[in-house]
């Protein structure tokens, strides 16, 4: 019985290991915790303004995550970046690789909707319309 176990364990780990270590594709999913942590480092260095990275990281999640695009180079995707489970933005991001390191970057944020960002993670009102 334990052996049994142990073989559908070999097998289920080298099927996972084959179809995300292709050679034609070597980048990781789009909801990948990984890539999802390379994404958070980015919107980090461009929004937190030095703050602490862990309250930031934490205050952002990922849904409705999607591949657009697969390529040799690495892959496309798009999200809904949601903010402290109250707000929410569309965001593009690009997950590339080579045989070290991950390379990711994102889209579609403009510098408003970081601003925004900055506020809401820091507690401030953020500037979603007119206040007619």
């Amino acid at each position: 019985m334990n052996s049994n176990i142990l073989i559908k364990a070999i097998v289920l780990g080298l099927i996972c290991f084959l179809t995300s270590c292709s050679k034609d594709n070597p980048s990781p999913a789009c909801d990948n915790e990984i890539a999802l942590a390379g994404v958070k480092g980015a919107l980090y260095r461009d929004i937190a303004k030095g703050g602490d990275q862990r309250r930031f990281n934490n205050f952002l999640d990922f849904r409705d995550i999607q591949s657009i695009q697969i390529t040799g180079e690495g892959r496309m995707c798009k999200a809904r970046l949601t903010i402290m489970q109250k707000y929410y933005m569309p965001i593009n991001y690009e997950i590339a690789a080579d045989d070290q390191e991950y390379y990711v970057t994102y889209s579609g944020i403009n510098e408003g909707s970081k601003e925004n960002i900055y506020k809401i993670i820091n507690g401030m009102r953020p500037a979603l319309g007119n206040d007619e």
